[in-house]
């Protein structure tokens, strides 16, 4: 019997067209795949900036974590013992990168310093050192809240109860959520010292009103006598 061959069936044949032509999506996607392609390549391109950024970020960050750690090796010691005068301190923190003095690794020595400084009769010095710090994070950084009642309090002891007022007022617009009782009772307190008995009963009874379970609205009350 002779060799018989089989013809090709229609499916074997098939074009890719073809193929993708039995379905709605593939008939849209081979109509498309120019278009298709392409976005593929921009998704890609995106997401490779996106990692390229996050790693650039990552070791910026370790950059300044390493700058500070210098600067704590090198100075916090001899500043704490008072090996090294609040002057020459200030002036190598100064000569700091930008970055590195608002780095959340920099904050608690910030913090620690200040406090110090303030302790020993330099408080001028320690608003000046805090404002640096707080001006670059600005009111919506997270970490403005544990810096922003030490300023305004520095602020107060050297004579300007106007420009603390204006940190607590701004850190209430911004929307910061945490010791809200407490930005409102120092609002009202510092508006009885100005002398301002509206602003001041409507911030001390806000705090009354909205945390009557609170330590400041204790405060709150005792100052609320005051207003005339």
């Amino acid at each position: 019997m002779a060799d018989t061959t089989t013809a090709p069936t229609s499916s074997s044949t098939n074009t890719l067209e073809e193929s993708l032509n039995k379905t709605d999506f593939g008939h849209w996607l081979y109509e498309n795949r120019k278009l298709f392609i392409a976005a593929v390549l921009v998704v890609f391109v995106i997401a490779s900036g996106w990692l390229f950024y996050k790693q650039m970020e990552k070791q910026e960050a370790q950059k300044y974590s390493a700058e500070v750690y210098a600067f704590e090796m090198a100075y916090m010691e001899g500043f704490r013992t008072g090996k090294l005068a609040i002057a020459d301190f200030v002036t190598k923190f100064n000569a700091l990168s930008l970055k590195a003095k608002t780095s959340p690794s920099m904050l608690p020595l910030v913090l620690e310093a200040t406090r110090f400084m303030d302790e020993k009769g330099e408080s001028k010095k320690a608003e000046e050192m805090l404002k640096v710090v707080i001006e670059s994070l600005g009111v919506k950084s997270s970490y403005y809240v544990f810096l922003a009642f030490n300023y305004a309090s520095l602020l107060e002891k050297n004579g300007n109860a106007q420009a603390a007022l204006a940190i607590y007022a701004d850190y209430v617009k911004a929307g910061q959520k945490l010791m809200l009782a407490q930005a409102y009772l120092e609002l009202g307190r510092l508006h009885l010292k100005l002398s301002q008995m509206t602003e001041a009963k409507t911030h001390l009874d806000f705090v009354v009103a909205n945390y009557p379970n609170d330590e400041a609205t204790k405060l709150a009350k005792l100052y609320l006598q005051q207003v005339k």
